[in-house]
């Protein structure tokens, strides 16, 4: 990655995250160069109860 003749100077990253402060949520997190999104995701199945989880087989 030190190498900009290789790599070029765009770095970029994308993903999904969690705070210990709020595990029930996921983040969503992108990055390209300096400009950078973060927000909500969503919820973890763990955070939500088994009974409530969709039957549908696509699931």
């Amino acid at each position: 990655m030190h190498s900009l003749d290789k790599y070029g100077k765009l770095i970029r990253s994308k993903g999904y995250f969690w705070l210990a402060t709020r595990p029930e949520y996921a983040g969503q997190w992108s990055q390209a160069g300096g400009i950078a999104h973060y927000g909500f995701a969503g919820m973890f199945w763990k955070a939500i109860p088994k009974k409530d989880w969709p039957t549908d087989v696509d699931y």
